[in-house]
């Protein structure tokens, strides 16, 4: 018990003697003494457990690993992983061997015809050959903002640099300037700790297949990527290069803005009495079996890094090893000839660059897609029973898999889904529509998790509030069992961190729906201030939420495309995103043309055109006062916000 200190230990010798007065008198004066001497321990106790526990989520209240942790431990749930037989040895042998498995089965197409050498971005022949020296003032501040993430490769902990950084930071940059002068990645950074992350509950503990590797690496060694990072991302954004549909790893980038320009297709495509298919492709282990020549290669030719820096790449790529670490046992050592890290900063930049030829081929076939990372999804329009727009979309498929193979990456066609979204009367069209990708068949379905959130053939999303609510009320029944030992401020940072954000997560998608679609969703909040402010279940909750100062589900949903709207109109947004909106141009001079206003394109049904971010976020943005519109920053605006809604939804 953490939390005790020398106040309940004397308080607990006290009660104890108490105990043995009374055992051997029998008086019923020192059972009173016993009595008032334990409840009195069993204040302090509870107190300090309190006080313990609050302290401990209020300062990891931005680390939601550390909170699941904490509040694992005080509901006493144990892990799934501790009945597991699986040892360390075990996934070195499956991670190490199933690169080389997936390579052998990938056999290289000769279908991929197309010249990305004329593709090239119009970018590429600004060259990146040397990266800027770094002040200390500049390395103190990447170690500032990095988070306290410490492996057993650490010498030191990362919490123990930040505090000897007036000593160390000289030392550290010295070390870090010469590996980029240089071209030299430190080889005591190649080293990585895999741990084992079962890749959702409920699957079988004891199947290596079931769970995702994450690589833990050194904090200096991730200090070294986030500086390597922004150079190249400077380099990416000013040269134009990034892929301007992949989401993954980019500011002001999120799973969030990805799906809202998807579903804004679908709903656009359906308002206009088409169906689409929506295709979500899957890779199977893609950043374990990238190719170290092509990728340096494509980084040189396709991107314009040369010199210097390509020599850090390749040194950073080379000579790495890893080890295993499942439940305090550590497996040997074995070399990585593939891929490139799983959590690590370089990463995911890497491989989103690994796959930007492959927009050319889909440009090629003119078919909309859009990625976050490894995750590649298409949405086509496309009429059920028109055979020439089928062979088109199957050729385009048959393509990519094709280009994927060229580059060491294996289309998994039994994992890859596929469904129709459309109006209501073409959906019995759609039951036995399929898709042939060479010899595989791929069937439709009738919903799909698309970026962790459900879609239906309708987009109601009514499956995804269903899994929304259930997982919440999960978190809150935890929260609800720990509530006595937990102070107001600490259960609001707990149900913030576990439900709120649920609630919130992608919900900028759900504006537009009608009030019984947020049911689910408005009892999960009711039942979240129930529990913080310890508020009986038959007691009226609106005053509840008002005094909590918590928007209603279903404003939330158009707080969060507003949000979007402004960020678009100021640059904080995708392209992708400011593309859907267009200023308000009168046809005459008038005084409302300087106001800021957006133009609200057409719809034809209110169900379907009508919840577009296309037209939604216009519609929402021109009822909104001039001094929101034309707020100075985002704080601004949102503070601006969501006083204007919470008078609107509370007050009126």
């Amino acid at each position: 018990m953490p939390w005790l200190n020398e106040e309940l230990l004397n308080l607990r010798r006290i009660c104890r003697k108490a105990e043995r007065h009374w055992r051997s008198s029998r008086l019923e004066v020192f059972l009173q003494a016993w009595k008032d001497s334990l409840s009195s321990l069993q204040s302090v106790m509870s107190t300090a457990k309190a006080n313990y526990f609050s302290n401990l989520i209020m300062s990891h209240k931005h680390n939601s690993k550390l909170l699941f942790n904490t509040v694992s431990q005080l509901t006493e749930s144990k892990s799934t992983l501790c009945c597991s037989n699986l040892i360390a040895h075990d996934f070195l042998t499956f991670f190490r061997d199933r690169a080389e498995t997936l390579r052998n089965q990938i056999t290289p197409s000769s279908s991929c015809s197309l010249d990305y050498s004329a593709a090239l971005p119009a970018g590429a022949d600004k060259l990146f050959s040397d990266f800027k020296v770094i002040s200390l003032s500049g390395l103190t501040k990447v170690v500032k903002a990095a988070r306290c993430t410490t492996c057993s490769l650490d010498p030191l902990p990362a919490w123990a640099i930040k505090e000897l950084w007036s000593v160390l930071g000289p030392y550290i940059l010295f070390l870090l300037n010469t590996s980029l002068m240089t071209g030299v990645f430190p080889e005591c950074f190649k080293s990585a700790v895999v741990v084992p992350i079962l890749k959702k509950p409920g699957l079988d503990v004891d199947m290596v297949a079931n769970y995702r590797p994450i690589s833990h690496l050194s904090f200096l060694s991730k200090v070294f990527e986030k500086v390597v990072f922004k150079q190249l991302t400077e380099h990416l954004s000013t040269s134009n290069l990034f892929e301007p549909f992949q989401s993954a790893f980019r500011p002001n980038h999120s799973t969030e803005t990805a799906l809202v320009k998807v579903v804004n297709d679908l709903l656009v495509n359906a308002d206009n009495d088409r169906t689409s298919v929506l295709l979500l492709l899957d890779l199977s282990a893609a950043f374990d079996t990238v190719d170290h020549c092509i990728l340096l290669d494509r980084l040189e030719h396709f991107i314009g890094i040369t010199g210097n820096v390509l020599s850090w790449l390749r040194s950073y790529l080379s000579g790495r090893s890893q080890t295993v670490s499942f439940k305090n046992d550590l497996s040997e050592t074995c070399a990585v000839r593939h891929g490139v890290p799983q959590g690590s900063v370089l990463g995911p930049l890497l491989f989103s660059m690994y796959l930007l030829p492959l927009g050319v081929l889909l440009r090629s076939f003119n078919v909309t897609f859009h990625c976050y990372a490894d995750d590649l999804q298409l949405d086509v329009p496309l009429t059920i029973g028109n055979c020439a727009e089928v062979s088109k979309l199957e050729s385009c498929l048959s393509a990519i898999k094709g280009w994927l193979s060229d580059n060491f990456l294996l289309l998994n066609t039994d994992k890859t889904e596929l469904m129709v979204i459309g109006p209501h009367r073409f959906q019995h069209l759609s039951q036995n529509f399929i898709l042939r990708i060479d010899d595989s068949v791929i069937n439709c379905r009738d919903k799909v998790k698309n970026l962790g959130v459900w879609f239906d053939m309708v987009l109601s999303f009514e499956s995804h509030v269903k899994e929304i609510a259930k997982t919440a009320f999960y978190h809150l029944r935890n929260i609800a069992r720990i509530r006595q030992v937990l102070s107001s401020d600490t259960a609001e940072v707990l149900i913030h961190a576990f439900v709120s954000s649920r609630i919130d997560y992608c919900n900028a998608l759900l504006s537009g729906l009608p009030k019984k679609s947020f049911r689910g969703l408005q009892m999960v909040q009711n039942a979240a201030a129930r529990i913080l402010t310890r508020t009986g279940k038959f007691k009226h909750i609106t005053p509840v939420l008002n005094s909590l100062h918590w928007l209603p589900c279903q404003v939330r949903a158009d707080f969060k495309v507003l949000l979007l709207t402004y960020k678009a109109l100021n640059g904080l947004a995708p392209t992708y995103l400011s593309d859907l909106l267009h200023l308000y141009v009168p046809s005459r001079a008038l005084r409302s043309q300087d106001s800021g206003l957006l133009k609200v394109p057409r719809a034809r049904k209110k169900t379907i055109g009508e919840r577009a971010f296309s037209f939604r976020a216009p519609f929402l943005w021109n009822n909104l006062p001039q001094d929101i519109r034309q707020a100075c920053s985002v704080e601004v605006f949102k503070t601006k916000l969501k006083t204007h809604l919470f008078t609107l939804s509370y007050m009126s």
